[in-house]
């Protein structure tokens, strides 16, 4: 009997031990990511300035939603490590931030974009009110520059996306597609044969067209544009920002006012610009009639040629009254429309 009663209180404190085992907290290398989730919040408001109900919510070209919103336009979901690790390695392998795209059905619809979700991020994120905008049409043409021609042609079939939308160029290299007024906008163009080209879109308020280049090298090449949405109108603009596009190769970029400022030995004030979709140049009262610029690698050992960017600030003026009396003239249809 006394063997008996040894046994259970072995098999007892085994037990005991086993449960305070149990109990004691797992090594940072057990935890599972999903322990840590983002938790994104916030409210949706229409072009109306109204709450907006049933608006799908995708991050980046992921074809399942991550939520709706809400009838009052609030919306609120978690999204686990795991499936952030796999959106940063997939959109963001450079710790770019990552894009949330916020969109409401119909032709042309509306809809809106938050760029500013860290790859990293965990924990509780308020986004704060996001307010959906009119999509409007963004066009352009996409042309390839090989090796050994000296022109440029036309390239049909090339994927061109302009945030979640995506289109194919036709025979002569043609595109059209909808985006968010008032947004930036990540671009990819990508044909087989061709180095991608990537950069961001600056949509202006009733839309824009941009021409895009494809190089058949692997070498270090990219475009400077002026957005549609800039203005002039400010006297004392310290700073104009220029629209992006270059092929992955290209990391950095570096501007100046005159040609010679980037002939070697390089003017020591010249300073390279990561390329993140936009890049911005001093302004000064007469204005510069063009800038010049030059891509590099990431080491900046391999550097593209000098390009120079015309600014012809008088046809920015013209562009800008056309498309403030094309504003003028909606709004009066509008106004029209709703009068009793």
């Amino acid at each position: 009997m006394s063997g008996l009663w040894r046994n259970f209180s072995f098999l007892t404190m085994a037990l005991l031990s086993l449960s305070q085992v149990s109990c004691l907290k797992k090594p940072s290398s057990e935890v599972s990511s999903q322990d840590f989730p983002l938790t994104l919040s916030g409210r949706v408001l229409g072009s109306d300035g109204l709450g907006a109900g049933d608006v799908g919510i995708y991050m980046e070209t992921e074809e399942i939603e991550e939520a709706r919103t809400a009838a009052d336009g609030s919306f609120s979901f978690a999204i686990d490590a795991d499936r952030m690790q796999l959106f940063r390695g997939r959109y963001a392998p450079l710790d770019q931030p990552l894009h949330l795209y916020f969109v409401k059905s119909g032709v042309p619809g509306e809809s809106a974009v938050y760029d500013q979700i860290q790859p990293i991020a965990i924990g509780l994120l308020d986004i704060g009110t996001i307010r959906l905008e009119k999509q409007v049409a963004v066009s352009g043409q996409v042309r390839a520059a090989k090796k050994l021609e000296q022109s440029t042609l036309p390239v049909e079939k090339a994927y061109v996306r302009v945030g979640r939308n995506a289109s194919l160029t036709d025979a002569d290299g043609m595109f059209a597609l909808y985006a968010p007024m008032r947004s930036h906008l990540p671009i990819l163009i990508s044909q087989k044969g061709y180095v991608q080209t990537q950069g961001t879109w600056h949509v202006g308020v009733v839309g824009d067209a941009r021409n895009f280049v494809l190089y058949d090298r692997l070498t270090v090449e990219g475009t400077l544009d002026v957005p549609s949405s800039f203005r002039d109108n400010d006297k004392a603009m310290k700073t104009l920002t220029l629209a992006l596009s270059a092929n992955i190769l290209a990391r950095w970029v570096r501007l100046a006012l005159s040609d010679s400022e980037l002939a070697e030995p390089v003017d020591p004030r010249i300073t390279w610009q990561m390329v993140e979709g936009s890049v911005e140049i001093p302004l000064n009262a007469a204005r510069p009639q063009a800038v010049y610029y030059q891509f590099a690698d990431k080491d900046r050992k391999i550097l593209s040629p000098v390009y120079r960017l015309d600014l012809d600030f008088s046809r920015f003026a013209a562009e800008n009254q056309a498309e403030a009396a094309a504003a003028q003239e909606a709004a009066a249809v509008k106004n029209e429309t709703i009068s009793p």
